[in-house]
């Protein structure tokens, strides 16, 4: 039958296992020695050990009560091995015998023979067992038998002092206190009794000859160190009681002297390895209570000193050679490194502060050669090298603010000088002067001489008449770059200055040049913006108004900001608008971002939600773009919210360990679903809130059981009945559930999110009037000429405004369709469907198609339908990364409806399942609804917003994609609609 075949015998709850060789007579034999009650089953199982776990070969059971009249002749037996198919594979002989008067054990008793260091008496099938050195526990292939007492060898074994499992089967019951099984719970069954008894049959004595056997102790000796490694072995598994008595106290100290000597041996031939293994060995070794300092901590101790003055010996070594910086001051560094590690473990001082002041002067030298030369890369990686504590211990501050000033001047002529053929300021230039402007921001904050500022405007002088000369962008730029470094009072500036009309030509030319559409901002420029008006708020260069809230939180108003720093700067660098200022070239803008004159600058960078403009709404409709709603961080609200869903976690993994019988994972499974769906469909929050924590629950309670468990007490019926592995069932449901808990934490992070749209929904009413006729302006002549403009097209307007109000955001999709569907909250991201379908649905979907390819051998149907749900979710996930803003929101939406369907559909494949259809069925339906539902969704992504409201009975699907009450009302809704 080949290698790697074991038998597994289950008596009720109880299970042992064997695994054997085939004899050269190709039979494979095993044997056990054990007392049975007569009312039991017999369940056998033969598997062989395969690539992804076990497989069932063949099995059969044999009810105890159909023997006949057993005597102490032995009975044989045949059990008829069956497969999947229930085909007969093969048969199983067994044989049973009373055991002799002499050897039958009270009633009651349960105990395992040891046939370790004893002859044991043959049988019918195979010869008597020989005397065992070591007296250990082995599995014989050929001897022996099942049988229903302690078997004839038990009193050679009791009698020859063998240590390991002692038969108790003639000792008194009250003698023997219950021991746990292989099961669960259970009290009874095949146990580990070994104890000290007056025949000395515990396990120390075999410690002891293994001990002898290596002594004297031979660090280098491979059997010596197998010696130990098996006493060690033997004492771990040791009670209390035997390690406090004198034999084991004499056993654990032979032990630690000869781990001791195996680790200072080590040390002293310098290997870490055997340190190591030494380190191992010494935890695995038990300690008494009252031992506050183990072994392994004494050794490990000695390991820090050792390599706490390796290290230093190796810093000592390479110091001459790491004044000249590269590889050498690297392995210095991580020599002295180390050395500090090791030392703050041992508890001792490493003396490294002497050791790094040695390399203070020639590395000072080396570092003011290289910046004299220009080489800066070399000089700027001994600072990376060093990093900020050292470099400042060393007293190379001054070094490295040369280092800057020379990179940062370095980078900012590459960057504005024009190179040859250069058109307008290409991206790259953008990024090249961003860069040096940090740099040189960085220098000359950390510079009190001012050497930083002048080298600064000598460069500023050299490279002007060139970057005016170029071209308007590059000039522009130039202007751009001496307002961001503040050189108010420097020569380059005072010359711009003088020269303002050429400046206002050169604003004129860019207002001209580059379309409304593009005077646009980046988050970097709104970031730069909110530091420069902190700064200027600590200089004084902006007073905010008696109205004005200077705090961080809300800062002085748009309009101060714009009066004291936005007009000064522009001015000064030609009078071109604050946007041209930063992005001279124009960025393609496709986002308007609504604000008001009134509001906090910092609320309107950092803080929650803002008023609207008009013309802004205006411009966003004529131009096609999409509207937004600044919105501030949740995260505060998230944790929060989070915090409760880790309660549930608490509570479902102590329910989960607590549960001692076994629990549906059916049952578990649709509370789960039931769940979601209801979360999907309701919209109050705290019943959605509710649902949330309920799934949290169920899963850790599930998770936990799992965890708890092995496989074989949780999995085990379904392997007897489906073949398929308990350990490949214990890793695929653990992920699973894992996955669908973190699926529930995504639901209530949508929670939280939806929960503050309708907050901020309800604040960007307030004191609205329904139209812009109603709007104000800080300046009437502004208001005059914005009317104007917007001339016939209020009514276009107000409905862009109503959009972005009631969805979130208003884009050319949701104003095509607000007419006919409801879309409130459009804009709101829901990410429950995309975490359930892409996560624990997808891993279901590859798992099954794994355990059916491996055990069931279904292919063909199933490779297909698996493969086109596969590629659907990937295609699904590609297009939605892809898509447009609006688009995302739809296709996510979509995602929570169909994850709503999915559930219905899956309650609907449970109910089946319970009537009795087959699991192979069963999977092929789930298979082909779940490729409709996604080919649905594929379609309805790939179609958009516009392409479902074109198609017959689009709009009443879109207002069922839209919805967030309950089914039953939108369902009314589509069946009153066009």
């Amino acid at each position: 039958m080949g290698n790697r075949l074991f038998l597994e015998v289950r008596l009720g709850a109880h299970e042992a296992r064997s695994q054997a060789e085939p004899e050269e007579s190709g039979v494979v034999r095993w044997d056990w020695s054990v007392q049975l009650p007569s009312e039991a089953t017999l369940e056998l199982q033969l598997k062989r050990e395969g690539l992804l776990g076990p497989h069932l070969v063949g099995g059969g059971s044999l009810p105890l009560q159909s023997l006949p009249p057993v005597r102490e002749s032995w009975v044989r037996m045949e059990v008829a091995l069956r497969g999947k198919g229930q085909d007969e594979v093969g048969r199983l002989h067994l044989s049973f015998r009373k055991p002799p008067e002499s050897e039958a054990a009270p009633a009651g008793v349960r105990g395992l023979t040891n046939l370790a260091a004893g002859g044991g008496g043959g049988g019918p099938m195979g010869p008597a067992l020989p005397p065992l050195p070591g007296g250990s526990l082995v599995n014989r292939a050929g001897t022996g038998s099942l049988a229903p007492a302690a078997s004839a060898s038990a009193a050679a074994s009791a009698a020859s002092g063998g240590s390991g499992l002692v038969n108790y089967a003639r000792m008194a019951t009250s003698d023997l206190e219950p021991r746990p099984g292989f099961a669960r719970g259970a009290s009874q069954g095949l146990a580990n009794l070994a104890t000290v008894r007056e025949a000395g049959s515990s396990s120390l004595p075999r410690v002891e000859e293994l001990l002898a056997q290596a002594s004297p102790f031979e660090a280098s000796s491979e059997e010596h160190r197998q010696r130990l490694a098996q006493a060690l072995e033997i004492v771990r598994r040791c009670s209390d009681a035997e390690l406090s008595a004198s034999a084991g106290r004499r056993a654990l100290e032979g032990c630690g002297q000869r781990v001791e000597a195996l680790f200072v041996s080590a040390l002293s031939q310098r290997s870490e390895k055997d340190a190591h293994a030494a380190l191992w060995l010494a935890g695995r070794l038990p300690s008494p209570e009252e031992e506050e300092v183990t072994l392994q901590m004494k050794l490990r101790q000695k390991w820090d000193e050792y390599s706490m003055e390796e290290a230093q010996a190796r810093a000592q070594r390479l110091l001459r050679k790491a004044a000249a910086g590269g590889a050498e001051l690297e392995d210095f560094m991580d020599a002295l490194d180390l050395a500090e590690f090791h030392g703050q473990k041992a508890q001792k001082d490493p003396r490294l502060q002497s050791l790094l002041l040695q390399l203070e002067t020639p590395l000072a030298q080396t570092l003011q050669e290289l910046l004299s030369q220009g080489e800066v890369d070399k000089a700027e990686s001994i600072f990376a090298t060093l990093g900020a504590n050292r470099t400042e211990l060393l007293g190379l501050q001054d070094q490295r603010r040369q280092l800057l000033r020379s990179k940062g001047l370095r980078l900012l002529k590459v960057a504005l000088l024009p190179d040859h053929g250069q058109l307008g300021f290409p991206e790259l230039k953008q990024r090249q002067l961003r860069h040096a402007v940090l740099q040189l921001r960085s220098a000359s904050d950390a510079d009190d001489t001012g050497t930083t500022g002048a080298a600064l405007a000598v460069l500023l002088q050299e490279l002007g008449p060139k970057c005016f000369r170029h071209g308007v962008d590059s000039g522009a730029w130039m202007l751009r770059t001496v307002v961001e470094l503040r050189l108010e009072d420097q020569g380059p500036h005072r010359a711009m200055r003088a020269g303002g009309r050429k400046a206002t030509a050169f604003a004129y030319d860019l207002h001209r040049s580059v379309p409304a559409d593009r005077w646009c901002v980046t988050y970097w420029d709104l970031d730069f913006l909110c530091q420069e008006v902190l700064s200027a708020l600590g200089r004084g260069e902006i007073q905010p108004g008696p109205d004005d809230d200077a705090s961080e939180a809300y800062g002085p108003s748009i309009y101060t900001v714009t009066e004291q720093y936005i007009k000064p700067v522009t001015k000064e660098a030609g009078k071109m608008s604050w946007a041209l200022m930063r992005n001279p070239d124009g960025l393609q803008c496709d986002l308007f971002i609504s604000h008001a004159w009134q509001e906090g600058v910092f609320e309107f960078l950092t803080k929650v939600k803002h008023g609207w403009c008009a013309y802004e709404a205006y411009l966003a409709q004529e131009e096609g773009k999409t509207i937004l709603i600044a919105r501030s961080s949740t995260l505060p609200q998230v944790f929060n919210a989070l915090r409760w869903m880790a309660l549930a976690f608490i509570l479902g993994s102590a329910a989960g360990i607590g549960v001692a019988a076994e629990i549906s994972f059916l049952l578990f499974d649709c509370l789960a679903c039931f769940a979601v769906a209801m979360s999907l469909v309701i919209h109050n929050d705290v019943f959605r809130r509710a649902m949330h924590l309920l799934g949290e629950t169920l899963c850790w309670i599930v998770l936990a059981f799992i965890v708890m468990n092995d496989s074989v007490s949780v999995f085990g019926a379904y392997e007897a009945a489906h073949g398929v592995p308990g350990q490949a069932c214990h890793v695929l449901h653990g992920c699973y559930w894992l996955m669908t808990a973190g699926a529930f934490c995504v639901m209530e992070v949508d929670r939280v999110n939806a929960r503050a749209a309708v907050s901020e929904a309800e604040q960007l009413r307030r004191n609205y009037q329904g139209s812009i006729r109603y709007a104000t302006c800080s300046e009437e002549s502004d208001a005059v000429r914005i009317r104007r403009e917007i001339g016939y097209k209020v009514r276009r307007v107000d409905h862009a405004i109503h959009v972005l109000l009631t969805a979130g955001m208003s884009t050319p999709a949701l104003r095509d369709i607000a007419r006919s569907v409801d879309i409130e909250h459009a804009a709101f991201a829901e990410m429950a469907g995309a975490a359930f379908l892409l996560g624990p649905f997808a891993l279901e979907c590859v798992a099954l198609t794994l355990v059916h390819l491996f055990y069931y051998r279904c292919v063909g149907g199933h490779v297909f339908l698996v493969g086109v749900s596969l590629l659907s979710r990937v295609v699904l996930f590609v297009w939605l990364c892809c898509s447009h803003w609006d688009e995302q929101r739809f296709i996510l939406k979509v995602m929570n409806k169909f994850l709503f369907l999915s559930m219905l559909l899956w309650q609907v494949v449970v109910s089946l399942y319970c009537c009795g259809l087959s699991v192979a069925t069963l999977y092929s339906l789930w298979l082909l609804l779940t490729d409709l539902c996604l080919a649905a969704m594929l379609s309805m992504a790939v179609l958009g917003v516009r392409g479902v409201a074109s198609l017959p009975g689009g709009l009443r699907v879109l207002r069922v994609i839209f919805s967030r009450a309950d089914a039953l009302k939108a369902s009314c809704r589509c069946s009153r609609g066009c």
